[in-house]
């Protein structure tokens, strides 16, 4: 049984390896492995272009992909080394795994989850190409409770075509994602069924839903104002839900609350030129919601403003004791951005090589909420490794704010206890002191020596680094 090292699950036993060198794997092709994989094996998928459409696939197997190039397509997706183009279709019940692999399709749908099993696909580090008019990236069309889980992962569309359609009673739910759109494809996103949530991604095309659909959105931009396109419209008897997330159109309205679905928003953020940005004959239940120019709510049906929050925020809004940068807009208040986090030494810089640098940021007055995701393959820095911050940390007496953070392939300190057991790993944590433009990573407990994560290629490659602080800013 040949043993694989994987940047996903480090290091692990594949009992099938798939390479386009017969000598270098025990399968020429994933459908192969697929025909004597069984529940609880993995299967290692080398590096290659593999041209196959598959019905196969085997629930309770994991696949992982050779590695990723870390090279950069035009519409700035990383580009992972293995490619399946095809039709992938999954309906046998259970939990399927999916790592690292770049899919596409020569025609209709590229990942489709069909028939009346209970099936759980779980997509982590993909890409997802759209490469042809009226296809979809993910078709959901079970008729189950079954469930796509899509984390870090890239897609992109040609014109016509559209990320993801869901008729599915189950759910869709996407995490730190960056979905583009180069072909300036002005078809929508759109479930009729189930759920749809989506949660600290980038997603640059327009959604819809009808029937019973139901979309959720946290944490995340959806920007329709490359296409001038309404960027959300719900329709059917759905309710939805959009919370600390920015709605871009263009020219276009950019909410249309249709009649017989309920919209209840919380801290949103409106960026379009169109006179009325958002239209309701709905229900539309909202706390704060920004404008980036007329604040006006048009339509006939019901509007809400919830007694937990403020209403309508443009122009003109003053804070107690505290003067706004540019005409007391909220804007200067209250703002999301994202940025590119860098991974370095705190010695000597070095040179890092990422296959992903993902940061998301809400500011509020001072304070800065951070969301980051790095996922790397080699560094050259020396000592304490760091990673950028988009702001830098005020200077003030009690200076420390620390945060979450998740390793994977990355080697850790271990603390040595003062009395007691022996030298073991500690729990690790971000922390950011006084005007720094970068955090570290320490490691320390009361009784115990602490220690920082060192700048170190990764234990396997790649290194991921996911991490979650906030902090004050001057």
């Amino acid at each position: 049984m040949p043993i694989i090292h994987n940047g996903i699950n480090g290091l692990g036993v594949a009992k099938y390896v798939v390479s386009p060198d017969p000598t270098q794997g025990t399968h020429t092709t994933i459908s192969a492995a697929n025909a004597v994989a069984v529940s609880g094996d993995q299967v290692y998928i080398r590096q290659g272009s593999y041209t196959e459409s598959d019905s196969n696939w085997v629930p309770g197997v994991n696949y992982f992909a050779d590695g990723n190039s870390g090279a950069v397509s035009a519409s700035g997706l990383y580009t992972p080394t293995v490619t399946i183009t095809g039709n992938q279709t999954f309906t046998a019940a259970g939990n399927y795994y999916l790592n690292g692999i770049y899919f596409t399709a020569p025609s209709g749908n590229v990942l489709t989850v069909s028939g009346a099993n209970l099936v759980y696909l779980t997509l982590r580090q993909c890409t997802i190409y759209v490469g042809v008019s009226g296809g979809f990236g993910i078709n959901l069309s079970n008729s189950a409770l079954s469930a796509v889980e899509i984390f870090n992962c890239q897609s992109d569309l040609v014109s016509g075509a559209a990320h993801y359609t869901s008729s599915c009673p189950g759910a869709i739910n996407i995490y730190y994602c960056l979905w583009a759109n180069s072909g300036a494809s002005t078809v929508a996103s759109t479930n009729s069924n189930g759920v749809v949530s989506i949660n600290y991604s980038n997603i640059t095309s327009a959604l819809t839903t009808s029937g019973s659909g139901i979309l959720n959105v946290t944490r995340s931009t959806i920007d329709a104002s490359g296409i001038n396109t309404t960027t959300i419209t719900t329709a059917g008897t759905g309710t939805n839900t959009f919370i600390t997330c920015s709605l871009l159109s263009g020219t276009a309205t950019a909410l249309s609350v249709g009649a017989g679905t309920t919209v209840s928003t919380a801290n949103i953020r409106v960026v379009t030129s169109n006179a009325t940005p958002i239209t309701v004959a709905g229900t539309l239940n909202y706390e704060p919601i920004w404008f980036s120019g007329a604040a006006t709510i048009g339509g006939a049906g019901t509007i809400i403003p919830l007694q937990s929050g403020p209403t309508i925020y443009t122009q003109g809004i003053t804070f107690q004791n505290q003067a706004l940068a540019s005409g007391d807009v909220l804007q200067d208040y209250i703002s999301q951005g994202t940025y590119t986090p860098t991974l370095t030494g705190s010695t000597t810089a070095g040179t890092t090589t990422y296959s992903q640098q993902t940061g998301y940021y809400t500011q509020i007055g001072k304070r800065i909420f951070l969301d980051f995701l790095i996922q790397y393959t080699a560094m050259t820095g020396t000592g304490n490794m760091q990673v950028s911050l988009p702001f830098t940390a005020r200077t003030s007496s009690n200076g420390y704010w620390f945060g979450a953070v998740q390793f994977v392939n990355v080697t850790l300190p271990t603390y040595v206890v003062i009395t007691g057991a022996s030298a073991t790993t500690s729990p690790v944590f971000c922390q950011i002191t006084n005007g720094q433009t970068v955090m570290i990573f320490g490691s320390n407990r009361s009784g115990a020596a602490g220690a920082n994560v060192a700048a170190a290629n990764p234990a396997t490659s790649p290194g991921i680094i996911t991490g979650s602080i906030s902090y004050l800013v001057t």
